[in-house]
């Protein structure tokens, strides 16, 4: 298993922030993993070109899947944070990560701000060349993958409209 860790800090209060992530449906979260992982993939196979010029890398069969998990809760006394288990998994992928165990930590930061940490363990997809281009590929897609899908929470939890509509019934 390798690991994947990203922060980001949200213009938003902690309470506002927890009570979307603690919501129970997550149909919401999957748009975002959707275009973070999309985007992930074109930046493994963008360094796989780059490491191994003229390579063919065949599409996998079947559709593209994602399906992401949230657990339960659980308030952190000692790091005044609260920590959210995650599940995402991807299917039909060939660079980003087919599973990801982690936990997403939500802390106060300046101001009314709130720091939001995605911390995960991710298994590499199946290899393509055998190399160590593969754990490269597959690290650079993880990472791509997971700072975009914060880069997009942060962005709809931010805006306007966000704030009474991004989840219904979160508030």
């Amino acid at each position: 298993m390798s690991t994947v860790e990203e922060r980001i800090t949200i213009d938003r209060p902690v309470d506002d922030v927890y009570r979307l992530l603690s919501h129970e449906e997550t149909d919401w979260l999957q748009t975002f993993l959707r275009l973070a992982a999309h985007k992930g993939e074109k930046a493994g196979a963008d360094l796989r070109a780059r490491l191994k010029p003229g390579l063919r890398v065949t599409h996998t069969d079947g559709p593209r899947t994602i399906e992401v998990t949230l657990g339960r809760p659980t308030v952190l006394v000692e790091g005044n944070a609260i920590e959210i288990p995650i599940r995402l998994q991807t299917n039909g992928y060939r660079c980003v990560f087919p599973e990801l165990e982690g936990r997403l930590l939500l802390s106060r930061s300046k101001g009314e701000s709130s720091s939001l940490s995605l911390l995960g363990a991710y298994r590499e997809p199946e290899p393509v060349t055998g190399g160590i281009d593969d754990s490269l590929v597959s690290q650079h897609a993880a990472q791509t993958t997971v700072r975009d899908l914060l880069a997009n929470l942060c962005v709809a939890m931010e805006s306007e409209s966000s704030r009474n509509t991004l989840v219904d019934g979160s508030g």
